[in-house]
């Protein structure tokens, strides 16, 4: 994470993440969402959803925030092509 962070990239954990990411909004800044994530529904910190039949743990707060702030939401999917950079395809 510090190569990201030595780019101007501000990571924002999770704990406490809400008013940081509402202040971001605010201020048109982009907010990337790590969606790979499992999100624990033992603990409350997500929702199980159906996934190709079976259940997933999913988070909440993308769809909260994005209603909230009238963002746009754009899906990406990022990869490393055959010399070994990272491609980034936007949907």
């Amino acid at each position: 994470f510090q190569r990201l962070e030595g780019r101007g990239i501000t990571l924002i954990n999770k704990f406490g993440a809400l008013p940081k990411v509402n202040q971001a909004l605010k201020k048109k800044e982009l907010v990337v969402f790590l969606m790979d994530q499992h999100a624990d529904v033992k603990n409350n910190e997500g929702i199980a959803v159906d996934f190709f039949g079976t259940k997933a743990g999913t988070y909440t707060s993308l769809a909260y925030l994005a209603n909230r702030n009238k963002s746009p939401v754009i899906p990406l999917s990022v990869y490393r092509d055959k010399n070994g950079k990272h491609v980034m395809e936007f949907y």
